[in-house]
């Protein structure tokens, strides 16, 4: 008689790999009452379902990492190609502290990107300090940190091509890919939310749909409009929190003016 131990005994592990007719044809002639393969049958699809959305949870979340770290890595790659020129100390000193803080942020990075539920969204909401939901690796740096690189940079007799650090862009291959991405995703969201307001029939309801499609629609509209290179946010909700609060910036510098 086989055991648990068994290693000829089909396993929990061997069943999660079946397809479904596969695994029902597998444990019917397994030598058990009928209602106790039905709901072996169930748990073991259950199971499956369960795995497989967090499987892509997974795959969903090193995406964003992937994407998030992506314009930090082209940044520090083309600041060691700077070093590797000799073009005076004070300019190999101001890129080598910026090239130290950007490989600090990335080990610091990668760290965060292990614990499980996290995405760079996530970890920036949780923290102080990291502006614009940390879509971009230039919002996690504080300006204290920025401070003395951006001195330092100063410092530098730059010639015709002067380097700016902390841009807040990310090459163009990655921009159209995430771009398309907002859109679309945003577009989706506007369809629901006219859905919805189509059916209201509650007041405060309505004006609350009619509030939320205008802020997508606005949301969308500076989506469209974002100029090659440009970081792009994960959703429209913090994009359009992120512009009207820079739009309110401009306005009181130019009433301060």
């Amino acid at each position: 008689m086989k055991t648990a131990d068994d290693p000829q005994l089909p396993t929990t592990e061997h069943y999660l790999r079946m397809q479904p007719a596969e695994l029902a044809e597998a444990i019917s002639k397994r030598n058990l009452p009928a209602e106790y393969k039905a709901d072996l049958i169930q748990s073991h699809m259950v199971e499956k379902k369960k795995r497989k959305s967090l499987n892509a949870k997974e795959r969903t979340h090193r995406t964003l990492w992937r994407e998030f770290l992506m314009p930090l890595k082209y940044e520090i790659k083309n600041v060691k190609v700077m070093m590797n020129q000799d073009r005076g100390q004070a300019r190999h000193d101001a890129l080598g502290w910026y090239l130290a803080l950007m490989e600090s942020l990335h080990e610091h990075c990668v760290k965060l990107s292990k614990v499980e539920g996290n995405t760079p969204a996530s970890v920036a909401k949780s923290k102080t300090g990291i502006w614009n939901d940390g879509t971009h690796w230039t919002d996690w740096v504080s300006a204290t940190k920025r401070a003395p690189i951006l001195d330092l940079f100063e410092a530098v007799q730059w010639g015709k091509r002067r380097k700016h650090p902390f841009e807040r862009r990310i090459p163009d291959t990655l921009h159209k890919a995430l771009k398309a991405r907002l859109v679309k995703r945003t577009q989706g969201e506007l369809a629901v939310a006219v859905r919805k307001l189509r059916v209201a029939n509650d007041p405060d309801s309505r004006e609350l749909l009619e509030d939320k499609v205008k802020s997508i629609r606005q949301a969308l509209a500076w989506a469209h409009e974002l100029q090659a290179g440009a970081a792009v946010p994960t959703t429209w909700g913090g994009f359009y929190k992120s512009m009207v609060n820079k739009k309110d910036t401009e306005v009181r510098d130019y009433e301060a003016d």
